[in-house]
């Protein structure tokens, strides 16, 4: 009698992990290799690339894929940039594909950003773009940049957000970020990144 409650329970235990995994495998970001068009397009836009990242999805269940910018200052946030929201379709032969670029400028002697979104699809792309005053006076001659992405595939869960990409603008003369640290971050700033005057991630979460 333990032995067949001692099968089942293992039987149910492999069968939930086989089904985590099966979920897992349904949809996943990765880094993607453009087009001449696609870069031409970024080209047009104008400014620095920060991201280009392919969004494949075979699951059921996702019914839409929502994008957006966190902009901290010195550690603390301040607003949400760029939120858009588009529905997800389940076909394993089609891909999404998000870039995300960006252009600094300055009006009054003030120092501004312009963030450009693409969201490309087969039958064609939407965009978005959105330009603001960077939270602090400092000199960009002065001062240090550093910009990331994911660099390999990653996994998505349903309803998890997963940040695939960074932007920091800081006074001092160079920049630590772990890059493990920030793109396990989900909803949170790394630590280390605290000290910056400006810090922005991108991030996106799937949802039923």
């Amino acid at each position: 009698m333990k032995k067949r409650v001692l099968y089942i329970l293992l039987f149910l235990l492999m069968a939930g992990c086989s089904t985590t995994k099966e979920e897992v495998a349904r949809m996943t970001v990765e880094p993607a290799e453009l087009t001449n068009n696609e870069q031409q397009l970024i080209d047009a836009i104008g400014g620095e690339r920060l991201t280009a990242i392919d969004i494949r999805n075979t699951n059921k269940d996702a019914k839409s894929v929502a994008f957006w910018i966190d902009h901290y200052e010195k550690g603390k946030f301040k607003e949400k940039l760029l939120q858009t929201e588009s529905s997800l379709n389940k076909d394993e032969k089609e891909k999404k594909r998000i870039l995300l670029t960006r252009h600094s400028f300055t009006i009054d002697e003030k120092e501004a950003e312009l963030f450009n979104f693409v969201f490309m699809e087969m039958d064609g792309y939407s965009s978005f773009r959105q330009a603001y005053f960077s939270g602090e006076d400092y000199d960009k001659q002065a001062g240090t940049e550093m910009s990331g992405q994911i660099s390999e595939k990653k996994n998505i869960h349903l309803n998890e957000p997963i940040t695939l990409a960074y932007f920091i603008k800081t006074s001092e003369n160079e920049i630590e970020a772990q890059q493990e640290d920030v793109f396990s971050s989900k909803d949170k700033l790394p630590d280390d990144l605290a000290a910056y005057e400006d810090v922005y991630l991108m991030r996106m979460k799937v949802s039923k």
